[in-house]
């Protein structure tokens, strides 16, 4: 069959006034007159590829008439980071592992000590007239709390002490259960290089209880058989300039009471605990500027997270992390469970997997398992690198991510894994997450770059790039949005101004889910390692769910291998987009159509092309198997095959002239045909 197009030029389908059909310039007056396939916006013409506000596909307009890439720009890092120049942001941080005892945060070139050592007995403490002062190597017995007869024990100060009173700690190790109750004190040591609390058994080597609200700790090193500091409800406390390592459980525990703790931690290092670095229960806490590295599993080889953070009977923790790093920790870098966080300028780096081989995540968003209440989590100016499994994981809760990377997520033994982002619904109770990505930007994970299950998410902005395969040579999909059969909502996502390069075997894949893809560029999507695919879009429907809906906007699909963009058995809508240089498969160049459309015959669906351009083509430039597209104001330029229509299992394809496409090579045009060349149609999902 031979189906002959109207063939375009510039003056076609204008009407006697100078308007193209359909169109009016502002204030009703006459518009623009544009030569097809470009579109009439605002009195203005857009070519394929290029946005309603003039910005080329893959740039976010500023609001002044400029564009900007896709990405993190050199405005949006984070305090303590700089831009990298291509896209992303790099913490300033030694090169070097900072030596145990030794602290390093964003903006810091090299390590240095957690609290500077001042000279003197008691350093620069500030004395006053209610100043405690302890030396536990003063000889005498007449120990009264003076400079002169200072306490052998902090016990003895504190039983001295005055409500709010400072407590000087002189140099020396202090084998002590240190428990601050009844008043707030001021427990400061000369430096934790110095000055060491040493729990002598299971309990906490600190603990400062409900009615000690307004404790101070500063400058000690705290370690021992227990925890290093417990709260038991106490508020408005500061931890800071603290070195807690080699505890043999958790070592900060902000625990729970009817009226929760609170909490600063700043300036500090949590090195070597046991279970979590700092584990947080229905407490308000800030973290600042401090390191939580190395936390160890428990005895039965479980967890080892740098932070916890859990709501209790209902209760949610509210926890800010800002200028901190987190890594080397087990399990889990950051846990949130029915709670609210925010991490701004944090790098979150190298969690190992924990004593089963499992995990290993960077920051890791859940709902809270008793309630169900999901979590809040806000992800800013931030650096999650080299973590296990799922770089940024969320299930039934809210998250924002800005102008953040996440990259080189590895597998952990299942070797499977490795995403960088992960949001989906709670596999318990199908509530979906929701989530926003701006300006940010995904790379180098394993087998999948962005996953998205169940759930709304809106991108903008961002860069999904250079997914590698998984161990078996498959997969490393840029962005998979698909349904869920158990979530309680569709899957939604809107990709606005953002950019999926150099992933392979897809780019975007579209599965049994709804997404508009608006000015964004998908481009050298490649073949996995056995030569196969290499989709830049590919729109599916799921088994026991249904067809996939896309709207595609003034977006680029260029460089792809198997197909630009490929639309099986669900429904798209395609308008103002370039497509070209596909190529054709790796292993044996097979396929490279711009466009592809399959009816399977299971559905209604529906395939529309407006005012687009498909250029150099390997094989065809649209592909119809069994599909009945309707294309308008669309140019095939210099492809093998413009349209070519194939049957499907019996049905014909067939397409709908809308009027004013365009054929040929460069300025050579020739009359649109549709052809039957036997072309292979692409392999269909199960």
């Amino acid at each position: 069959m031979i189906l002959l197009l109207a063939i375009g030029c510039a003056a076609c389908g204008s009407a006697d006034d100078g308007t193209v059909p359909g169109t009016a310039g502002a204030g009703g007056g006459p518009s623009a007159v544009c030569a097809p396939p470009d579109r009439v916006v605002d009195d203005a013409c857009r070519a394929p590829g290029v946005q309603d506000d003039g910005c080329p596909a893959g740039t976010l307009g500023r609001g002044d008439g400029s564009c900007r890439p896709a990405g993190v720009p050199p405005e949006l890092c984070g305090e303590g980071f700089a831009h990298d120049g291509h896209e992303g942001c790099e913490p300033i941080l030694p090169s070097q592992a900072c030596a145990p005892g030794e602290l390093a945060v964003p903006g810091d070139s090299a390590c240095r000590p957690v609290w500077p050592c001042a000279p003197g007995d008691w350093g620069d403490i500030p004395v006053e007239e209610s100043t405690e002062h302890v030396d536990g190597s003063y000889p005498g017995a007449d120990s009264d709390g003076s400079a002169d007869r200072p306490w052998t024990t902090i016990g003895d100060a504190l039983a001295a002490a005055e409500p709010g009173a400072v407590v000087a700690i002189a140099a020396g190790i202090y084998p002590e259960d240190v428990a601050i109750a009844g008043k707030p004190v001021v427990l400061w040591g000369v430096c934790p290089d110095e000055v060491a609390i040493t729990g002598t058994g299971a309990t906490p080597s600190v603990s400062i209880f409900d009615d000690a609200s307004g404790t101070v700790l500063r400058g000690l090193a705290i370690e021992g058989g227990g925890m290093g500091v417990q709260l038991w409800g106490a508020k408005d406390v500061l931890l800071e300039g603290l070195w807690v390592h080699d505890t043999a459980n958790r070592g900060i525990d902000i625990a729970t009471t009817s009226g929760g703790s609170s909490c600063t931690l700043r300036s500090s290092l949590i090195e070597a605990t046991h279970e979590a670095g700092v584990f947080v229960s229905a407490g308000n806490v800030s973290v600042e500027a401090t390191a939580v590295r190395g936390t160890l599993p428990s005895a039965d080889g479980l967890f080892g997270g740098g932070i916890y953070v859990s709501a209790a009977a209902n209760v949610p923790s509210v926890v800010d992390v800002r200028g901190s790093v987190l890594e080397q920790n087990r399990d889990v870098a950051l846990w949130v469970g029915g709670s609210q966080v925010t991490v701004e300028s944090t790098v979150v780096r190298g969690t190992l997997m924990d004593g089963t081989g499992l995990r290993g995540r960077g920051i890791s968003v859940q709902n809270d398992a008793a309630s169900g209440a999901p979590s809040s989590a806000v992800v800013r100016g931030c650096l999650l690198d080299d973590n296990h499994d799922v770089g940024l994981f969320v299930a039934g809760s809210d998250a924002r991510v800005e102008a953040s990377v996440v990259r080189g997520t590895q597998p952990d033994t299942q070797e499977t894994t490795g995403r960088g982002i992960v949001i989906r619904a709670d596999p318990t109770t199908g509530a979906g997450s929701t989530a926003t990505l701006r300006s940010s930007l995904v790379e180098q994970n394993h087998d999948t770059g962005m996953s998205i299950d169940g759930s709304t998410v809106d991108i903008e902005a961002t860069v999904v790039r250079g997914t590698l395969s998984d161990d078996s040579g498959l997969f490393g999909v840029g962005v998979v949005i698909q349904d869920d059969p158990l979530a309680t909502s569709p899957t939604v996502a809107t990709l606005r101004a953002s950019v999926i390069d150099d992933n392979r075997e897809v780019g975007l894949h579209l599965r049994g889910a709804e997404a508009t893809i608006e000015g964004s560029v998908v481009r050298a999507t490649r073949s996995d390692e056995p030569g196969l695919f290499g989709r830049g879009v590919s729109i599916e429907p799921l088994a026991g769910v249904g067809p996939s809906t896309a709207t595609i906007h003034s977006s680029t699909f260029e460089h792809n291998q198997e197909f630009g963009i490929v639309c099986i058995g669900s429904s798209v809508s395609v308008d103002g987009t370039l497509v070209r240089d596909n190529t054709g498969r790796s292993l044996d160049g097979s396929f490279g159509d711009g466009f592809t459309f399959v009816d399977d015959g299971a559905r209604s669906i529906s395939f529309l092309l407006t005012s687009s351009a498909i250029e150099r083509s390997a094989r065809a430039a649209v592909s119809s198997f069994g599909a009945a597209v309707s294309i308008g104001g669309a140019r095939m330029d210099c492809n093998a095959i413009d349209l070519d229509g194939e049957p499907y299992f019996e049905r014909a394809a067939s397409f709908t002239d809308m009027g004013d496409n365009r054929c040929g090579c460069g300025d050579s045009e020739a009359q649109c045909t549709v052809s039957s060349a036997g072309l292979t149609p692409p392999e269909v999902p199960k």
